[in-house]
């Protein structure tokens, strides 16, 4: 199926705008397991709306889990996608499926257009959700899903969200911002006694999966957070043979000038960044005995510029507990590598743990500065942790006849505020730094990060400059520094200057008995140390910026 508009054919000068609470909507249903599920596989190319849309006339969706931000708030939307079935996919079975391109779209959502200020326009340009309508589900298996791709599309000026998809229990449902979308302006011209509070995209899964991706997007200037992303009640238990959570698949993509956190991840009893590997012995990491139709194990943020934001740059929260046997987990796993971070009145990176989730967020290559001027931050970043629990900072784990040793690690990196010499890691993350030695299963320390070839000043005295591979000294950034920009060229090295060696030393991320100095955890090539005197640490040359 595909729809296709001719943007040459002129539109009516004055059309009957239609009340009504949804443009377009494709639906996938499967009514028994005995019945077809139903599927839809469609491309839209070239669709834009005219406005102004006063005239709305919203209605409660009765079919979509509700939103706990508003949940009696009725929503518009311009492209819906809904999906519910009874099929196991897993077991063989074909389920309920849209598939859905949206390629050069301009989605307006004309919000504020007309008067009175917030009450005109749409709430949402793209919702998408994937359903189970047993109470007493007992699949454990995927039922239905949606895959949305979003090629050179805009969504701007929308009410509430720029777009918002959701997965429940036994489905899933996956999203790709690529080449060259943008996401701006949501609720910038609504009035803020209206409920909502104007993320740019907002992900939400309740013990199914959601997979966010982007490629060369842009996602600015909204009114809340940037990016929302909210996992709930991942399971573990060696029935489930699928993944849950939410997986973060970002490269390449800017997140600039929000009102909010920059990215907002969130998981209660759930898994945020990267969504779990199942074998027999129910361990993280493992690729034995399992395989699956979307993408899991860590999750990345990869070759991106985060700036400017309100609040936090990253902001990842997971509560709940992280036990190697059956039940729902709270686990953060995610790498953030070749990116620049900087300008946030909080931290540019913040972890926070509540009781004893898994945490596996190492920092690589990355640039973090600049960030933590308000009062009750003063740190580039830091890691909570407001529960009793151990955070699990190493883990290791077998894998055939190899031993892999897993570890969070901040390393190769460089960390600045705008006083250079001013703390650059919080006093909670500072207490557990240690010195990043090569690691075997027999020295591995369960409560600590490893720290080597970065810079950074770090807030517990007596642990200031004493890690093997970091230094003090002041970065040597190209400039001149304009922290309100969104340009991270500025944080190139300057060429022909003396350039401290541990900056640029390269070592390896994932310790085992092969060498992989080259490459990251998933095998991605990380950039060499050839020349770092033309490099910056978000993995770019000064002569391609």
């Amino acid at each position: 199926m595909m729809l296709v508009l001719d943007p040459s054919r002129p539109f009516p000068q004055d059309p009957n705008y239609q009340g009504q609470n949804t443009g377009i909507k494709f639906e996938g249903r499967q009514s028994s397991s005995l019945k077809a599920p139903g599927r839809i596989d469609c491309e839209v190319l070239n669709l834009r709306l005219a406005g102004p849309f006063n005239q709305m006339a919203p209605s409660n969706i009765v079919e979509f889990k509700p939103d706990p931000k508003f949940p009696n708030y009725p929503i518009s939307r311009i492209i819906e996608v809904f999906t519910e079935g009874r099929s196991k996919e897993l077991g063989g079975a074909p389920i309920a499926k849209v598939v859905l391109e949206l390629d050069s779209c301009v989605f307006d959502g004309h919000a504020g257009d007309i008067p009175p200020l917030g009450e005109t326009g749409w709430d949402i340009g793209l919702y998408a959700s994937a359903q189970f309508p047993d109470p007493n589900p007992e699949f454990e298996d995927f039922t239905s899903a949606f895959e949305i791709t979003s090629t050179g599309s805009t969504f701007t000026d929308f009410r509430t969200q720029a777009i918002h998809c959701e997965s429940d229990y036994d489905t899933r449902g996956s999203i790709w911002l690529n080449g060259g979308t943008e996401v701006s302006r949501t609720s910038r011209d609504r009035s803020p006694s209206i409920l909502g509070n104007g993320e740019g995209v907002r992900i939400h899964t309740f013990e199914g999966y959601m997979g966010f991706h982007t490629e060369a997007a842009s996602i600015t200037d909204n009114f809340g957070d940037g990016i929302s992303l909210f996992a709930e009640g991942s399971n573990q238990d060696s029935s489930h043979k699928w993944p849950t959570g939410v997986f973060i698949d970002m490269n390449h993509t800017d997140v600039h000038q929000n009102d909010g956190h920059g990215l907002n991840g969130r998981a209660i009893l759930g898994a945020i960044g990267g969504t779990w590997k199942f074998n027999n012995s129910g361990v993280l990491f493992s690729d034995m005995g399992f395989s699956a139709p979307i993408e899991h194990g860590q999750g990345v943020i990869n070759a991106c510029a985060i700036s400017n934001n309100g609040l936090n740059g990253i902001r990842i929260h997971a509560r709940g507990d992280f036990l190697p046997g059956d039940g729902n987990m709270g686990l953060a796993n995610l790498r953030i590598i070749n990116s620049v971070i900087w300008n946030h009145p909080l931290e540019g990176i913040r972890l926070e743990m509540d009781a004893t989730p898994f945490c596996f967020v190492p920092i690589v290559h990355s640039t973090v500065a600049g960030n933590g001027d308000l009062a009750t931050s003063l740190s580039n970043m830091e890691l909570e942790d407001y529960g009793n629990g151990n955070p699990f900072m190493y883990r290791s784990e077998s894998w055939g006849s190899q031993i892999r040793v897993l570890t969070t690690k901040i390393y190769n990196s460089i960390f600045q505020r705008k006083l250079w010499t001013s703390s650059d890691i919080g006093p909670v993350l500072a207490t557990m730094l240690v010195d990043e030695f090569p690691v075997s299963t027999g020295n591995t320390i369960p409560t600590k990060v490893g720290v080597a070839g970065s810079r950074g000043r770090f807030s517990v005295p007596v642990m200031d400059f004493n890690f093997i591979e970091s230094t003090g000294a002041q970065p040597p950034f190209k400039g001149p520094i304009v922290w309100t920009s969104i340009l991270p060229s500025q944080f190139f090295y300057e060429k022909g200057l003396p350039v401290n060696s541990d900056f640029d030393n390269v070592t390896g991320f994932l310790h085992i008995d092969e060498t992989e100095s080259a490459v990251d955890y998933e095998g991605s090539l990380r950039p060499s140390g050839a020349n770092h005197f033309n490099r910056d640490k978000g993995g770019d040359h000064e002569d391609d910026a």
